[in-house]
């Protein structure tokens, strides 16, 4: 069985702080068991504080399927 992880973006504070960001690898495909690697770069907006860009990180929306720490280790528990 196949996991895909497919990554959506939620901004939570100060949108216009967030120029853009940028997430590898946008999609996923694992093996039950199978973990990876995410990653988010964060565009700031000129201007923006410089603390501003520590603020990216990752959850899963269901746990039983993916667990991913906030940092953006994947791993595949399960189909879904």
């Amino acid at each position: 069985p196949t996991v895909e992880v497919v990554v959506s973006v939620t901004v939570i504070r100060g949108s216009a702080v967030v120029q853009g960001i940028f997430v590898d690898p946008g999609l996923a495909v694992l093996t039950v068991g199978d973990t990876a690697r995410m990653r988010a770069v964060v565009s700031l907006a000129p201007g923006a504080p410089a603390g501003a860009a520590g603020a990216a990180s990752f959850t899963s929306s269901d746990t039983t399927v993916v667990r991913i720490t906030p940092s953006g280790r994947v791993q595949a528990r399960r189909a879904g």
